[in-house]
This record gives C-alpha cells, sequence and structure tokens, in this order.
C-alpha cells in the first residue's frame, strides 16, 4: 500500500497527539519499504527513526534534491534531518513530539522518494 495513493496526503499538524507506529505497519505504509531503514535508540532498542540514503551521480541533481525536499519540508511543516555528503543525502525521519515514527514520516518518505524519481 502506497500512503499517497488515492489523492494527495499531506503531512498533519504537530499539535495534534500521535503515537509512533510499529515497524510492521510503517514497512506496509512506505511506498518503497526495502530502501528505508528502521533505526532504533539504542538504549531503548525502541524503533524512533527511518532514514534513507539517496545516492547521485552528479554535484547538480544532489543540489537539486536537496533543494526540492528542503520546499517541501516548509510547505510540509514536517523537518527531516539531511546530511549531505558528495553526491550522497542521507534523509532521516521522525516526530520529536511522539517519540518515534508516524504517519507525517511516512508520508514524507513517499514524497521524498518521488522527488528523487523526478531528479
Amino acid at each position: 500500500m502506497n500512503i499517497t495513493d488515492n489523492g494527495e496526503k499531506k503531512c498533519f499538524s504537530c499539535d495534534k497527539v500521535f503515537e509512533a507506529m510499529t515497524e510492521e505497519r510503517i514497512g506496509k505504509l512506505l511506498q518503497n519499504p526495502f530502501r528505508w531503514i528502521a533505526a532504533c535508540d539504542l538504549s531503548t532498542r525502541k524503533l524512533n527513526k527511518i532514514y534513507r540514503n539517496f545516492e547521485f551521480k552528479t554535484y547538480e541533481s544532489e543540489s537539486s534534491f536537496v533543494n526540492k525536499v528542503m520546499k517541501l519540508a516548509v510547505s510540509e511543516g514536517h523537518h527531516p534531518e539531511l546530511d549531505v555528503g558528495y553526491l550522497r543525502v542521507r534523509v532521516t525521519l521522525w516526530t520529536f513530539e511522539a517519540g518515534g515514527v508516524t504517519i507525517n514520516d511516512v508520508i514524507f518518505a513517499d514524497k521524498a522518494d518521488e522527488i528523487y524519481g523526478d531528479s
């Protein structure tokens, strides 16, 4: 199931209370579940983030991707952690208020995948 099926989805306001999702639920909702990696908090062993490494052939395509993701973050009001290196970008997602991954992160992950496909 792709969370962006049946219409365009947007991130929800973080003033609502969200519970973190299970790894199984996240995997079912992600458009590319095998490309996004679940990361656990080492102290609690609880899933609390997802990330994906995006690779690029040119610096220009990498820069374009970063700019598009930043514009998406502003428009969605949901801000990922971006780790930018030479010809690679790691996007890490979690919702601080929930202490883990929420539907907002899954929506953003799908949109980042779409941006990458366009880059």
